[in-house]
């Protein structure tokens, strides 16, 4: 087999030779398929919001960015929408000149997007008016994260950057190394106590001071191996999770780790490969397989709890966490509900006949459903004896 080279896109290699591509939202495996479900919990469709357009070329997944009672979100094209969160009525719409790289970032009254050009747009939340707009000097991969009066940043050079909410000025740049070859993808830095958590695409993870940029710890979750480049991938393009004191991580064709967020130092480690954002609950920390498996470990000691191994290869997105639930949706518009005790399925509806791509857990019992169509769906649940 001759390569003819190598696009990395959503969390999966798509390889150019002989084969047939595969839906960027699935893994390598075959699909498994579906077989019945006893509807345990009521799956509501409340309301649904159309950006005015589909995935089949875009560069990032469309994001639903919760702020108190509204939503934003932002599409590949250049269209900005604020909705009300409980109705669905439309709040206001922008239709930017240039497209879109990453998703919304909202904090600080300001929703905050990146453009394929690395412009930084601040927009005010109640009308969508432009505060401010900024160069970011590389192009931003990930939607912006606002918290304490900063905007962080990721590109895809291993850069990180701080800008202030109020103006866009820059407060400081952090670079790291990255391999040549590496997933398309990186993860959004997560902030906690005044600092950031970022994985790295060298299969490192750093904590940086946010108001200074200075590096307090960096700390290897795996390393790479394989004789090459693509066995080599240890990319760490899943969002970390923190419950209490403790940080989670995971890298792709790597491991799952539980580290002290003060120090850096381990606490557990488990070979689990992770493409998509991690989920946690006060009980376990819940993942999807780079295969397409959803598996719960224990927090305390990174113990399997639970595999569910009947979405294999359907393309899954991040585990959406509510109390007792654990939401995922497929590559052909399915949104499952699983036990967070044991794994199994308590529900399912299909919402689209596209791809689901990301899910946002907002209540206790609501859910915004984003897919390909370019569709948002709000999704109230309940128990069958509560419905």
């Amino acid at each position: 087999m001759q390569w003819r080279g190598l696009i990395v896109g959503f969390g999966v290699l798509l390889v150019g030779c002989s084969s047939p591509p595969v839906h960027f939202m699935r893994e390598g495996v075959e699909a498994t398929k579906l077989g019945g479900v006893e509807q345990q919990w009521v799956l509501e469709r409340v309301w649904r919001g159309d950006m005015g357009g589909d995935y089949r070329q875009a560069d990032s997944i469309l994001h639903v960015s919760v702020d108190g009672e509204y939503i934003y979100v932002a599409h590949p094209s250049g269209v900005v929408v604020a909705w009300v969160g409980e109705t669905g009525k439309e709040l206001w719409r922008r239709q930017l000149s240039r497209r879109i790289m990453a998703g919304t970032g909202v904090g600080s009254q300001n929703v905050v997007v990146v453009d394929d050009e690395g412009v930084v747009r601040a927009m005010r939340t109640a009308d969508g008016v432009d505060q401010w707009r900024r160069p970011a000097g590389a192009q931003v991969l990930t939607r912006p994260v606002v918290s304490g009066g900063v905007v962080l940043l990721r590109t895809g050079g291993g850069q990180m950057l701080a800008i202030e909410a109020a103006d866009g000025s820059v407060r400081w740049r952090s670079r790291h190394r990255v391999p040549e070859l590496t997933l398309r993808g990186v993860s959004e830095p997560l902030v906690h106590r005044g600092r950031a958590l970022a994985g790295l695409a060298n299969g490192r993870l750093s904590s940086i001071d946010l108001a200074t940029g200075q590096t307090v710890w960096n700390v290897a979750v795996d390393r790479a191996r394989g004789s090459n480049e693509v066995a080599r991938l240890i990319d760490l393009d899943s969002r970390p999770a923190i419950v209490g004191d403790v940080l989670f991580a995971g890298a792709y064709q790597g491991r799952m780790v539980a580290l002290d967020v003060a120090t850096g130092k381990s606490r557990w480690s488990r070979k689990v490969s992770v493409l998509r954002d991690l989920g946690a609950d006060d009980s376990s920390i819940y993942a999807v397989t780079s295969k397409g498996e959803v598996v719960a470990l224990g927090l305390n000691d990174g113990a399997e709890l639970w595999r569910q191994l009947a979405l294999r290869g359907r393309g899954l997105t991040a585990p959406g966490v509510l109390p007792g639930v654990i939401a995922v949706g497929d590559y052909k518009g399915y949104l499952h509900l699983l036990d967070a005790e044991n794994g199994q399925f308590l529900g399912r509806i299909r919402l689209d006949t596209e791809a689901i791509i990301s899910i946002t857990p907002a209540k206790p019992n609501w859910l915004y459903v984003s897919s390909e169509s370019g569709r948002v769906t709000a999704v109230r649940l309940a128990s069958a004896e509560q419905g």
